[in-house]
């Protein structure tokens, strides 16, 4: 009768400190889970490198700045802005489809939508911005005369990255995609006749931000 009241006894300490370990193993897992993401209005500032592969030498530093409603887990819908610094600007070749010399300051301003595919503190995403690209007016000489060109053009924007969030609202986040301009080309640029067109050109983009 001892022995097994002994038994019991051991059996009964035994559970009780498992039963410990399990609820202080819960109480660390539940300290490290992070909280819902917020719903509200969200804000983001990133750096972007914009690489032109269409023409070279139009190369691109972009700050932004993005500001929009947090729906849910899932989708993000705001505006953007920012400073588009140009980089190099290659001697205009006079012939046709030459491009312009562009602005050396531009800035953007476009819709942009954010899709995270998982719940979790690391998700892939995707994001597209569409928009336009304003600058001042700008004169290019040409034997014939000047010819007065703006640099205004469509901005088309999707790309793919990684957000890893910090807690409800902040997270960091790296991107890449593909960038699409319109930019201005001159035609005919020996002759009186020479006149000024947008053309689509692209390259790909880089982008490290952070989201609070």
């Amino acid at each position: 009768m001892k022995k097994m009241l002994l038994t019991l006894l051991f059996a009964a300490t035994a559970f009780g400190s498992h039963a410990q370990l399990v609820q202080s193993s819960s109480l660390i897992v539940t300290k490290q889970k992070l909280p819902a993401v917020a719903r509200g209005y969200q804000q983001s500032i990133d750096a972007s490198y914009d690489a032109r592969l269409s023409v070279a030498g139009n190369d691109f530093f972009n700050l932004n700045y993005i500001g929009g409603f947090r729906f849910n887990d899932t989708f993000f819908l705001g505006a953007g802005t920012g400073l588009n610094f140009k980089l190099n600007n290659p001697a205009f070749e006079r012939e046709n489809g030459g491009t312009m010399p562009l602005s050396t300051v531009n800035i953007p301003l476009y819709a942009h939508l954010r899709v995270y595919f998982l719940k979790e503190r690391i998700t892939p995403f995707f994001a597209l911005s569409l928009g336009g690209r304003f600058s001042t007016k700008r004169t290019l000489e040409l034997p014939l005369g000047e010819v007065k060109y703006n640099t205004c053009g469509l901005l088309l924007n999707p790309q793919v990255g990684v957000n890893v969030r910090t807690s409800a609202k902040n997270s960091v986040y790296v991107a890449v995609g593909f960038c699409g301009h319109t930019m201005p080309t001159l035609e005919d640029a020996s002759y009186s006749t020479a006149f000024v067109k947008s053309k689509f050109q692209y390259g790909i983009d880089a982008h490290i931000g952070f989201t609070f």
